[in-house]
């Protein structure tokens, strides 16, 4: 009896311990999507404000998009995350300190929220963060 308790005893840890492992492989995952999801709408959105930019400075027509408000900057850069975004288990939670459509200024802090393998959602303490703020810098001739 005392080995079939034993057994099932390492059984018990051994799965925990499993649960563990995979618990901290599924936040390393998420973090590291989060940050090259992140880094990739804010460069493809300050490649369409650099474009802008510059159709202004040279008096072109070249850019791709045209943002009239700050409010289609950011929403540019909501959608191009969207469409980064390859886990769709997981949440992100956008917050926009400044965009500066003039300037060429982004500033966001994007949170992610998931399940973890026992069914309970993040605490937004231990939810990964990252926050990128990005200026578009265009030298004159």
């Amino acid at each position: 009896m005392k080995a079939l308790l034993r057994a099932f005893g390492m059984f018990v840890v051994g799965v925990y311990f499993m649960l563990s492992i995979m618990t901290l492989g599924q936040m390393t995952i998420i973090e590291t999507e989060l940050n090259d999801s992140v880094s990739q709408a804010v460069t493809s959105t300050q490649i369409a404000m650099r474009e802008q930019i510059e159709d202004r400075l040279y008096n072109t027509h070249n850019a791709r998009t045209k943002f009239e408000t700050s409010e289609d900057y950011y929403n540019y850069f909501i959608n191009t995350l969207k469409e980064t975004k390859t886990n769709k288990n997981v949440k992100y939670d956008v917050n926009i300190y400044a965009a500066d459509v003039e300037k060429g200024l982004l500033s966001v802090e994007v949170t992610a929220y998931y399940k973890r393998l026992d069914g309970t959602i993040i605490p937004a303490a231990q939810a990964p963060k990252c926050k990128k703020i990005s200026i578009v810098d265009i030298i004159m001739d």
